[in-house]
């Protein structure tokens, strides 16, 4: 039994001390039975949010307005959730109300998937209402109920369907697929930032090209943002890939990306970098300067895009390279910024950083030695070159 499992019955056995029904359920219970890691414990039960709070020394009230409360064992969060029924969704995300009440059945109708509705007892019992054990042997990803009321409710849950055959290298049930086809325009409806929250999971997962495939063969991605060439790329990759890897690739087929995503500008920045960097290297070496501007990291990162799209690694020439780099940042030089406005007077202070900038590449390419004189000679080279390009 997973340690968080045991370390989760002491808030079964309290409630059910107190007179409440109360069950593990959910992504923790699936994961158990597949002998999965398990991240979080999500608990569900009989009793209200007050009943919750009032039995626990430390609890949050994190989303009290849908009968969650998150427990605190030994700064452990555990989310425990009151039973309810849903009432109407009205933005394809959210219900305008929830109903709480006593039966863990009437509960269960409102999950999404058969596989995540199954809940285990503190006896380590498992109570299925929607023959999820049965689509967990087969491998099933099945929505429960009628599927296209599902995703009507919440749109998200056609990304999650993706994201859990990424993650459990599980199948789409062909009618729970099809009315992902039909509703895919909801997608509109969502939050970006949600969106990407899955899409980041999806990439990160084992069988993601087994997901974006499906996502291409159900057409669900021709509705999804304009985003499906990218898609198909990605699903082509020749190589693994992360999300870092996998939005730096997208980057290259939709340069509006920075406007669809809510991604800092600095990751955005990163991502457009790796994307032009393994575009100037398909089938060109990194140079040594290159690696000295990018970083060996950035390069690596660039050379495994390429690999992706079935170009030659660089890798050994990359790590080599790295190594014999005579300066790895420009204070390494043995004449610097300082000396430059010290020794080559009367100099403007807008070429101080164009002649180390050419210091740098010189050192780099191996054109001057990095040493005090011979650097000199050089920065006064560049100055007469400086002062002959402003005169003409």
């Amino acid at each position: 039994m997973h340690a968080l499992l045991e370390q989760g019955k002491t808030i079964l056995h309290r409630l059910q001390a107190a007179g409440h029904e109360a069950f593990f359920v959910g992504g923790a219970v699936r994961d158990h039975l597949l002998n999965r890691p398990i991240v979080d414990v999500d608990i569900t039960t009989s009793a209200s949010v007050e009943a919750v709070a009032a039995l626990f020394e430390k609890t949050v009230l994190t989303g009290a307005r849908y009968g969650t409360v998150t427990v605190l064992l030994d700064k452990q969060p555990f989310e425990v959730t009151s039973y309810r029924t849903d009432g109407n969704y009205v933005d394809f995300r959210r219900p305008d109300h929830v109903q709480f009440t006593r039966s863990l059945t009437e509960d269960l109708k409102r999950r999404d998937f058969t596989i995540n509705q199954l809940v285990m007892d503190a006896h380590n019992k498992i109570h299925d209402h929607h023959n999820g054990l049965d689509d967990l042997q087969k491998q099933c990803i099945r929505a429960i109920g009628k599927p296209s009321a599902r995703f009507e409710e919440d749109a998200l849950r056609m990304l999650r369907a993706f994201r859990f055959v990424a993650k459990l290298g599980f199948t789409i049930e062909p009618i729970t697929l099809k009315a992902i086809t039909d509703a895919a325009p909801l997608m509109h409806h969502i939050a970006i930032e949600r969106v990407q929250d899955e899409l980041v999971r999806i990439f990160n997962a084992d069988y993601a090209r087994d997901a974006l495939k499906v996502m291409i063969s159900s057409k669900f991605a021709k509705a999804f943002f304009n985003l499906e060439e990218g898609l198909k790329s990605l699903a082509k990759a020749k190589a693994p890939f992360d999300d870092e890897l996998a939005f730096a690739l997208l980057q290259r087929h939709h340069d509006t990306l920075g406007e669809l995503f809510k991604f800092s500008q600095r990751r955005l920045n990163n991502f457009a970098n790796i994307s032009h960097l393994a575009a100037m290297t398909e089938t060109t070496l990194f140079s040594p300067l290159t690696i000295f501007n990018e970083g060996l990291e950035t390069c690596l990162k660039a050379n495994h895009l390429n690999q992706m799209l079935g170009f030659e690694s660089q890798e050994d020439h990359l790590l080599q390279c790295a190594k014999r780099l005579p300066i790895r940042h420009a204070r390494e030089l043995a004449f610097r910024g300082d000396d430059v406005l010290k020794h080559l007077k009367p100099i403007r202070k807008r070429w101080v950083g164009l002649i180390v900038k050419g210091l740098v590449e010189a050192v780099v390419n191996r054109h001057v030695e990095n040493e005090y004189e011979a650097l000199k000679t050089y920065a006064i080279h560049l100055k007469t070159n400086l002062e002959k390009s402003d005169n003409t």
